[in-house]
This record gives structure tokens, sequence and C-alpha cells, in this order.
């Protein structure tokens, strides 16, 4: 193992052998100030971690479909079990969005991102592989909602509406 001596340049090549431990002691201690020093030399990455979100504490009445209405509801399909919370949460965006200035847009953009982060947080260790093929569906179920989804954003509010489930529909809340 080469080590570095960081305090000294007119050492020989001989000198450079530890004598005693405290001697090692003294070089690790100035290595350890020389990496506090210059943090470009030796700055470590820390890693940013992703946050998953947790389902809310506060249980509040809504009215939602899961991922489909209509005729659409018995069709089977990959990943419904997996996306469903985002569905709803869209479902609740649509019916209340414009009691609570929520637009159509933002809230089919956050049902995107929604979907994303589930197929990001839920499908992890070896599942990770399925990962691509859920956010293929993702972005057909968002183009689908784009597509097809005006008629159901509704005018008035919902009864049910009320200011509990901002958490629950919110553009600015994440699944």
């Amino acid at each position: 193992r080469n080590e570095i001596d960081f305090n000294s340049n007119d050492k020989e090549a001989g000198d450079d052998e530890i004598e005693d431990n405290e001697d090692f002691e003294d070089e690790e201690l100035s290595q350890k100030n020389v990496m506090r020093k210059d943090p470009l030399l030796f700055s470590r990455r820390r890693r940013r971690r992703r946050r998953c979100a947790s389902p809310a504490k506060q249980p509040c009445y809504v009215e939602t479909n899961g991922c489909g209405s209509g005729i659409f509801t018995k069709i089977p399909y990959t990943y419904k079990k997996l996306l469903t919370p985002a569905c709803n949460k869209h479902d609740v965006c649509f019916r209340c969005g414009q009691k609570y200035s929520w637009s159509r847009k933002a809230c089919d953009e956050t049902f995107r991102k929604d979907m994303n982060r589930l197929c990001r947080c839920k499908l992890t260790g070896l599942k990770v592989v399925l990962q691509p093929h859920c956010y293929k569906r993702a972005l057909e179920m968002y183009g689908i909602v784009r597509l097809f989804g005006k008629p159901y954003f509704r005018d008035p509010a919902e009864d049910w509406c009320k200011s509990c489930v901002v958490p629950y529909g919110s553009p600015n809340y994440t699944v």
C-alpha cells in the first residue's frame, strides 16, 4: 500500500517507514485535515435518496373508480394494482379541480409523474427489470387521459370535495 505524506516534501526514500503507532496516527489525522481543507480533491458524493411517499394518515371520504371509467373498469391490464393510487388521486383531482383551482393539465401532468414514481418506487430489487415496461404503460395511460379526459373534468365540484381531500387530489402533492 502506498501512502502519501502531505506534510513534508523533503523526505528521502528510506524515511517513509513508520516507526511506531503514534507517527501513524499523526499521519492519519493530517490526511483527514487535508481532506477537510480540499473539498474538490477529496469530495465524497452523497447519494441522493429518492423518497417514495407514504399513504395519507388522515382518512377522508372520496369517490374514485380506480384505473378506468365506465366500460373500461372491467378491462384487465398489467400494473393496474400498482398504479391504482395514482389513478385514484387523478379522479379526485378531476372531480374537485374547479373548487380548488386545479387545472386539467396540472392534474394530468401530476398523474403521469405519480405513475412514474410508483413504477420507480415499487419495482425494486429483481423487479427493476420491469420498470421500462411500467413507464411505457404509464405513458399510454397518460396519453389516453389527455385525449379522452376532457368531458370528465367536472365543472361543478362534488359534495364530498371538502378540505380533507386536498392531499388526496392536489397536483402539488405526490402519491
